[in-house]
């Protein structure tokens, strides 16, 4: 996480529109934006816009202390208002440097479009927890458009030379002031972005780099500043190479456009990963001995996970488990614990990496969240990974040592209850329902609040599924016919 910068009240700020705010991004601000945003952010980014002026000069440009008078607010609230805006989309803050002296400087944008906005999981997601699922709804059939079927019908619509005459040179050569104006109208300045990774993790990419190797492919620098967040999140994941991205972008190419076909990029990533780690295809695992967890090989420097009174050896196998690894070879080694068959599927991976990509748990803690899921569920899938996080923001779990606490307790009955479990949400904002039942899975009508069900993403054979229930299932099966004959 960034650490948030220290306000000057005395230093300078310039205002630079990256839009056209209408009347509809007003009613899509009041709507969908202002449950995500705290008072002091809805009102200082109204206040922002009405201080914009493209004619204004920087040497000319206000100072700090005149905008925090104006809004009644002292420099941390500002700074709190002004991380949320970021947040969203809505600003972008640069540090800038002149004659003068120090400035900050505003990109301001206008709302996504509704369409966009829950189209955008992260903001779609966030809002669903904000308010009730009923308003949500409310709120998608508020701003969809009508379905009309026309599979029936048959278009007669005039197309645009059917009606107008222009001259054929015009059509073939476009006048100079029409290029110009498209020049003008270009963006220049940094593009609206909401991503989950921040830029201070973005900046730890070597991107020119990147941009170098696949220049030879005729890949447009835009092309891949644009989507940052994607590749770095592929990196992450998957702990790809520099040149290993570099190959796969260069393969997932679509041929018309030039421009990289994220579905194709997915699908490669998958097949890349598992040609680097053979071990983990479902025909080459190598069985495991024993029930007890056998602590996996690392070089790294894993820190005392507890002391030794707090947990068991096999605990502390399991925490310097979850310390030592990353996120997919972790996973792989529980299942192999649980099964010596069992092996993480391509949907697996998908729901693994968009809740790494949140962001909302170390990626220790991370780890030790999945080996909870998998203790109770056969496969990594989205509705219990989803309850248990929601679970564990309520109990403010942040390092897997309380995350392994709040499991043992909650296998002895000694967890908090649900009633204060439900107050510490309510505290925190409005958690949909089907989000709180606690072992339950979402029911079918539930909004998604993941990728699982809005994103297609790759998946492997059905029957590659099917073996890993089942196998699970018949494990559970042998426990307790194991227990039952000691008894």
């Amino acid at each position: 996480m960034v650490e948030p910068i220290q306000l000057d009240p005395a230093s300078g700020y310039f205002l630079v529109r990256g839009g056209i705010l209408t009347d509809l991004d007003q009613r899509v601000l009041a709507q969908l934006y202002q449950p995500l945003l705290n008072p002091n952010a809805f009102t200082l980014y109204q206040a922002l816009w009405a201080q914009v002026d493209d004619q204004a000069l920087r040497s000319r440009r206000s100072s700090h202390f005149t905008l925090l008078e104006l809004l009644g607010i002292n420099p941390q609230e500002f700074m709190q208002a002004r991380r949320q805006l970021e947040a969203v989309g809505l600003v972008r803050s640069f540090q800038t440097t002149d004659q003068i002296g120090d400035y900050a400087l505003y990109f301001l944008y206008p709302p996504l479009a509704p369409a966009d906005f829950f189209h955008e999981e992260i903001l779609a997601t966030f809002l669903l927890e904000k308010v009730s699922r009923k308003r949500y709804m409310s709120l998608v059939a508020a701003f969809a458009l009508p379905q009309v079927d026309l599979s029936k019908s048959q278009e007669t619509t005039a197309g645009f030379l059917d009606v107008f005459n222009l001259p054929s040179s015009a059509l073939l050569t476009p006048p100079e002031e029409v290029r110009q104006g498209v020049q003008a109208l270009r963006v220049k300045g940094p593009t609206q972005m909401i991503s989950e990774i921040s830029p201070a993790q973005l900046a730890t990419f070597d991107w020119e780099t990147l941009i170098a190797l696949v220049g030879q492919k005729q890949i447009k620098r835009n092309e891949i500043m644009d989507h940052q967040s994607e590749i770095f999140g592929l990196h992450e994941f998957y702990e790809f190479s520099l040149t290993d991205i570099a190959r796969l972008i260069s393969k997932s190419l679509d041929q018309a456009t030039n421009q990289i076909d994220f579905r194709v990029l997915e699908e490669r990533a998958l097949t890349l990963y598992d040609q680097l780690n053979p071990e983990e295809s479902p025909t080459t695992t190598t069985p495991t001995t024993g029930s007890a967890v056998t602590t996996p090989p690392s070089t790294a420097v894993v820190a005392p996970a507890a002391p030794a009174q707090a947990f068991s050896q096999t605990d502390q196998d399991l925490l310097q488990a979850a310390k030592s690894l990353s996120l997919l070879p972790f996973t792989r080694w529980v299942k192999k614990q649980l099964g010596s068959k069992l092996y993480v599927g391509n949907r697996e991976k998908f729901n693994l990496k968009t809740l790494q990509q949140r962001h909302i748990f170390s990626a220790d803690t991370l780890n030790l969240l999945v080996w909870v899921c998998l203790q109770e569920n056969p496969t990594v899938t989205v509705a219990p990974l989803d309850r248990i996080a929601q679970d564990w923001v309520a109990q403010k779990i942040t390092t897997p040592e309380a995350g392994l606490t709040y499991y043992h307790q909650r296998q002895d009955g000694t967890a908090p209850t649900k009633s204060s479990q439900r107050r510490s949400a309510k505290s925190q904002g409005v958690v949909p329902s089907w989000l709180r039942d606690g072992d339950a899975a979402a029911p079918a009508n539930a909004v998604p609040n993941s990728t699982d069900s809005t994103t297609k993403a790759p998946t492997g054979p059905v029957d590659d599924q099917l073996q890993q229930n089942l196998a699970w299932l018949k494990q559970k099966r042998q426990q307790r016919g194991d227990e039952h004959a000691q008894s």
